[in-house]
Order: C-alpha cells, then sequence, then structure tokens
C-alpha cells in the first residue's frame, strides 16, 4: 500500500511539474504573440505612412511635369513668335567664325 501511495505521490509530483512547464510555455507564447501583435501594427502603421508619403511625391511629381510641359511650350511658342528678333539680335551681337 505504501508503495502504491509512493507512486501516487511521484505522480502527483509529476504531474504537477508538466502543469507547471505548461504554464510556462502557455504563458511565453502568449508574451511572444503580444509582442508580434504590437510590432506588425507598428509596421502597418509605418506602411499607411509610407504610402501617403508616395502618394504626395507623385502628386508633386505630376504638377511639376505639367507645369515643365507647359513652359516648354510656351518657350517654344516664344521662339517661334520672335524667331526674326532672335536672328537678328545674334547676328548682331556674336560674330561668327568663318567657315572653311
Amino acid at each position: 500500500m505504501e508503495n502504491k501511495e509512493n507512486k501516487e505521490g511521484a505522480g502527483n509530483k509529476n504531474f504537477n511539474l508538466l502543469q507547471y512547464l505548461i504554464t510556462t510555455m502557455v504563458t511565453v507564447i502568449g508574451i511572444f504573440t503580444t509582442i508580434i501583435f504590437f510590432m506588425l501594427n507598428d509596421i502597418k502603421t509605418e506602411q499607411t505612412e509610407f504610402a501617403k508619403e508616395l502618394l504626395r511625391i507623385k502628386t508633386v511629381q505630376d504638377i511639376n511635369t505639367g507645369s515643365i510641359s507647359n513652359l516648354s511650350a510656351r518657350v517654344s511658342t516664344l521662339e517661334l513668335n520672335y524667331l526674326d528678333y532672335i536672328k537678328n539680335w545674334v547676328d548682331q551681337n556674336y560674330v561668327r567664325k568663318p567657315q572653311d
């Protein structure tokens, strides 16, 4: 009988140790899961902010491209309108090298 009680006591000790290990593992996994959850939320927030900044940069780039196109068209129009004036000014202000 005494031997049977010793086995039950040893079994309870093993059960308590196993229960303690499982509880510890679940707690550690829970802590890591919480840390990963918050890290993923931070990454998602950073990606959202980066996407907004990228959209703003793209908008500015589109505006600048449009402005450059408008400016180029205006310069081309002015050159066409003042072509004779530009030729006369160049002829008067620059000495051309003789062509050999």
